[in-house]
């Protein structure tokens, strides 16, 4: 027999569920308003790191623009805002170094005295636009979201006084420090170091002839004067550490040396004064010369190199020398001085012909023929490559202190070729070996980055 439960038995028994939906819907209601908060949350927080992830994007971007603009202000292409007393108004490595001089005479931070915490900075007020040069905290405004600040910083001299003490004493390297300053208080902190040179080149010998690999021996002809001296003495020290005269390779072609023919003419023809002074060097590893590194500059290992160094890699990381010659490759004028940065470019066109009217001094780049006239005088390094010719004619006493170096090779492809050298003509001519004319050379290019950090 069933048992039979009536309603109201029923009801009895549901007595104690009463409420139990609502209190269900209560949790349920409050799990979904806890997960909505948290997405708001979240997306007000994702919000807010977008925004501070932009303003540290713009701090960063304003100290990248502090270093390009300190780069450009020591290359000399910003003018100073307050000039110097006398007439040279040039940036180098000590004016930008020096807190008197790297800052303008109203920048408290020229000297200790007036520096917040005695704490004297370089900060190139006389050559970038602060806000206020009076005021130490002013920055350079950039693109009205903030700006930058600037240090320059001597790694080998921290404190900054050789540049007052030692009259001949020039930073080979500088530190930049940029601090760009963005929205909501951003910060980011730039270094660069940059090289006084543009390049590399410790010459090893005063005259230096890039070895052929096509099997034919450099042709060094000082010509059938008897008045062409050449020197290892440095003319700017007069140091008893002698150069080299001649740097030249060493492979045997028909049983004769690069090296041998150097020696045999270069002595020959050398008259007694000046004196010939020095040796014939020859690369390591290429036969018994006397020379303990190698004899060319890394840009010369290989014709690859050479091209890429001349013009350039194809790519951004290196454009190529003769982009930043300020000379578009024309031969200068007869009365047109050389000085700075001059590039010729005349390999397989009509040589370029240098007279007296040209005497000079700087970075001289020849892409092709040299060709020397007369009383010829220059002070500094010379380049012959490409061609690699260097021909002088005509008399006079020309004087050539510094370097040459000479390579001769192709525009798109092939191997290193022969090297040619002569100098007939009468007169006294000489070249000698001078390391202070080789210095102001590498420099003439402008500052070269050797690195850049975030700190």
């Amino acid at each position: 027999m069933r048992n039979l439960i009536t309603p109201a038995a029923d009801r009895q028994g549901r007595k104690d569920e009463r409420g139990a939906a609502l209190i269900t819907a209560l949790l349920i209601s409050t799990l979904l308003l806890l997960a909505g908060g948290a997405l708001v949350l979240t997306t007000s927080l994702s919000s807010t790191t977008t925004l501070d992830s932009t303003s540290e994007m713009q701090a960063y971007y304003l100290a990248e623009a502090g270093l390009q603009d300190a780069l450009r202000a020591l290359r000399g292409n910003i003018p100073v805002n307050q000039n110097f007393t006398g007439t040279n108004q040039k940036i180098n490595f000590c004016r930008a170094v020096d807190p008197e001089d790297s800052n303008r005479s109203d920048d408290p931070l020229r000297s200790d005295a007036t520096a917040p915490n005695n704490d004297a900075r370089a900060r190139l007020s006389r050559w970038l636009s602060y806000t206020d040069p009076t005021s130490a905290t002013s920055v350079v405004p950039l693109g009205g979201i903030g700006g930058y600040v600037i240090e320059i910083i001597d790694p080998t001299d921290p404190s900054g006084t050789r540049c007052d003490n030692e009259p001949n004493y020039i930073p080979r390297q500088l530190l930049i420090r940029s601090n760009g300053f963005g929205p909501k208080r951003t910060r980011k902190v730039m270094e660069m170091l940059i090289d006084r040179f543009g390049f590399n080149y410790d010459p090893l010998a005063t005259l230096v002839f890039r070895e052929s690999q096509n099997g034919t021996n450099i042709n060094p002809g000082p010509g059938s004067s008897g008045a062409n001296s050449y020197s290892g003495i440095d003319h700017a020290t007069g140091s008893t550490v002698v150069k080299p005269v001649v740097g030249a390779g060493s492979s045997t072609i028909n049983g004769t040396t690069d090296a041998t023919i150097a020696n045999n003419r270069f002595i020959n023809e050398t008259p007694t004064s000046p004196p010939y002074t020095g040796t014939i060097a020859q690369p390591v590893g290429r036969g018994s010369g006397n020379m303990s590194e190698p004899l060319w500059p890394s840009f010369l290992a290989s014709a690859n190199d050479a091209r890429a160094f001349l013009y350039g890699d194809g790519t951004d990381t290196y454009p190529g020398i003769v982009n930043y010659a300020l000379t578009n490759g024309a031969c200068p004028a007869n009365n047109q001085a050389l000085s700075g940065f001059t590039y010729i470019n005349n390999n397989g066109g009509t040589k370029c012909t240098l007279g007296p009217g040209n005497s000079g001094s700087g970075l001289l780049l020849v892409d092709g023929t040299l060709d020397l006239n007369g009383n010829f005088n220059f002070s500094g390094l010379i380049l012959v490559l490409g061609g690699g010719r260097v021909e002088r004619s005509g008399g006079g006493g020309g004087c050539i202190y510094g370097g040459l170096l000479a390579a001769n090779f192709g525009l798109n492809a092939g191997d290193f070729g022969q090297v040619y050298f002569d100098t007939d003509g009468g007169g006294n001519s000489c070249v000698q070996y001078d390391s202070q004319a080789i210095a102001n050379a590498l420099s003439s290019i402008g500052p070269r980055p050797l690195g850049v950090v975030e700190k």
